[in-house]
């Protein structure tokens, strides 16, 4: 059997228009297929005209053609609809709209949900935002629990984020750092984001950090990074010493308790 693949949302979020569209027994094949990419349907309504292109998000024509191609060879179950073109008699005084058979209608044509996931667990494959509404987030994202810890979660979802978005020539501790310093107010009860610290930011990112011993070229911001490192002294640093790799052991990098 082959690997199963699983297709999750970054950061893990729902947003309420998503969920909102899931609860939906049937759906266009445009509609599910904009679904399947995490994009709200409602911000592409013309997905399927061409002069539109750009405002079609990227996956949209690969998303769509794997949905109709399945309601196509009955692979799931909906009701097709075919694209018309207007057709007209002999004489040019009168036209109709006449159905262009095997030309697929996203707009028209709909699919059972149910259906739809039923299908894409026999391929293994794993859409997170189509499993269904039981669990649209993890245990740690849920206010409701007792235990919900918001440094934790702000500190996790930023640690997803930047795995699943690295950005080239920044360091791993920077992206979080700027992540959580744009998003984790999110995490804490409304009127309670003045509990996002500077101090929280630098902790949560140097926890979140899997890159300690460094490796890539780092963006150095000594106004928002208080523990920043002059890069150019650490080269000159190594130019002037030759020696064995470190041998150091990577617990020395942990502290004996966490800070927040």
């Amino acid at each position: 059997m082959a690997d199963k693949i699983n297709i999750s949302m970054v950061d893990g979020y729902y947003s309420p228009s998503t969920v909102l569209w899931l609860l939906a027994e049937d759906l266009t094949v445009r509609q599910a297929a904009l679904l399947l990419l995490n994009e709200d349907p409602e911000d592409y309504p013309d997905a399927e005209y061409p002069d539109n292109h750009r405002q079609v998000p990227s996956g949209y024509q690969a998303a769509r053609q794997v949905i109709a191609s399945a309601l196509l060879a009955k692979k799931i179950t909906g009701v097709r609809a075919w694209k018309t073109k207007t057709a007209y008699d002999p004489d040019g005084l009168e036209s109709w709209q006449e159905e262009i058979e095997g030309d697929l209608c996203a707009n028209r044509s709909t699919i059972n949900m149910e259906s739809l996931r039923a299908w894409l667990a026999s391929k293994n494959v794993t859409v997170e935002q189509f499993a269904g509404l039981s669990r649209t987030s993890d245990d740690f994202l849920d206010r409701e629990d007792p235990s919900y810890s918001p440094k934790l979660a702000a500190t996790i979802a930023a640690w997803r984020h930047v795995k699943q978005s690295p950005i080239n020539g920044l360091s791993i501790k920077r992206q979080l750092a700027d992540w959580l310093q744009a998003n984790s107010a999110r995490f804490w009860p409304d009127g309670m984001d003045s509990k996002v610290t500077d101090t929280f930011v630098n902790e949560a990112a140097r926890i979140a950090n899997w890159d300690a011993e460094g490796g890539r070229p780092a963006i150095s911001d000594t106004k928002n990074d208080k523990s920043a490192v002059d890069l150019s002294e650490r080269s000159s640093a190594n130019r002037r010493t030759v020696g064995p790799p470190s041998t150091r052991s990577f617990s020395a990098d942990l502290d004996d308790e966490i800070p927040f």
